[in-house]
């Protein structure tokens, strides 16, 4: 974990240095004031939420949230911004290799510089704009099953499935209220979470009254998640206290019967083992107290393992962690790692869904995927 984090500060500090000395040739004929200004605004960004995790963490005040805030949206600037340094450094090498005379005029190429500037400055504010919005637009997607079970008491169920809210004081308690008042609007039976509900500590969660938002939460069959990497990042004890207190059970590699109807299969986040030292239980392990007389939905925050899902017939395996990259073109890396990056997969018999998440982590913004919610409508024959 602290070489992860040493590597990711400096990687972090190499980009935010190129892109202001990208930034500083680019505004080499403005205004010196202006420079100036680059120069403080980069830097007041890039430190924000270092300084806000670091240092004002336990602070329980409203300015570790506006640190937090500036420095999780400049993250979204951060790749767009050394993306389009990049393109444009491609740009420059090819035009000086095939059209070399355009740069000999100096100050045209200065002034051609300057005005590049301000569109892809103004271009990449949009974007993360258009981001911000969607990010605060939940979707709910909804999907019809119907499962085999001469057992079960119940003939249908609504379940409501989401993940990765990633609740802090930037998806906040406006946030929460927005996305738990959508979930009771679908009238669920079950909710079941994915994991990273929360993703901060007590005292500036109880600051937002997420707890309070929590348990506005309505299911007469329960409520209950699998927990996620940042439960554990958090503290998983002082996290499924937390959740507990809102009215939400964690199931930690445990097998849950529903109403005599469906059986929960909630594993404990595969990176357990870094955290505390012990393995997680293997679905062979949780399958052997699984009644087949029932149904079976299976909650693993990380979508990892498919095949062992449909080796043991589960129904439905639910899945997040991936926020399909939660920017573009971040999709492409998480596509190539996880067989299932978003959306719905079947393996024989076996129902996928890898939800792109409801909240976000790190910057408020989704660009190329969805804040969602899904319903699975469920019928038992």
């Amino acid at each position: 974990m602290i070489l992860f984090f040493l590597t990711f500060f400096i990687l972090f500090s190499l980009v935010n240095y190129y892109i202001i000395r990208r930034g500083l040739q680019a505004l080499e004929i403005a205004p010196k004031f202006f420079r100036i200004l680059f120069l403080i605004v980069v830097l007041i960004a890039s430190l924000s939420y270092v300084f806000a995790r670091a240092v004002f963490a336990n602070s329980n005040t409203d300015f570790y949230d506006f640190l937090l805030f500036v420095g999780s949206i400049w993250y979204a600037f951060l790749m767009y911004g050394i993306i389009a340094i990049i393109l444009s450094d491609i740009t420059r090498f090819i035009i000086k290799k095939t059209k070399p005379y355009l740069f000999e005029d100096v100050q045209k190429y200065k002034k051609i510089k300057l005005y590049t500037f301000f569109v892809v400055s103004i271009f990449i504010s949009g974007l993360v704009l258009y981001g911000y919005n969607n990010a605060q637009n939940i979707k709910v997607k909804e999907f019809f099953f119907s499962f085999q079970s001469e057992k079960s008491e119940l003939k249908d169920m609504r379940i409501v499935f989401f993940s990765d809210s990633h609740l802090t004081p930037i998806n906040d308690g406006v946030f929460a209220e927005k996305l738990i008042n959508t979930v009771n609007s679908l009238n669920p039976d079950l909710i079941l979470l994915g994991g990273d509900i929360i993703d901060d500590n007590s005292n500036n969660l109880n600051r937002h009254n997420i707890s309070e938002k929590l348990k506005q939460l309505k299911a007469p069959l329960g409520i209950f998640t699998c927990n996620g990497n940042h439960e554990y990042i958090v503290g998983i004890d002082d996290a499924q206290q937390y959740l507990e207190k809102s009215n939400i059970i964690i199931l930690r590699d445990t097998v849950l019967t529903i109403a005599n109807t469906i059986q929960v299969i909630s594993r404990d986040d595969r990176q357990r083992n870094r955290f505390v030292g012990s393995q997680r239980k293997s679905l062979k392990e949780l399958n052997e107290n699984v009644n087949k007389d029932y149904p079976s939905i299976l909650l693993d925050h990380q979508p990892f393992e498919l095949d062992s899902s449909a080796y043991y017939g589960i129904n439905l395996h639910l899945s997040g962690h991936t926020h399909h990259g939660q920017m573009i073109p971040a999709n492409l890396i998480t596509s190539m790692i996880y067989e299932i990056s978003w959306g719905y997969g079947k393996k024989e018999n076996t129902h996928f869904y890898v939800t792109s998440g409801a909240g976000t982590w790190g910057p408020p913004v989704k660009i190329g995927t969805d804040a969602e919610i899904i319903l699975f409508n469920i019928k038992f024959d």
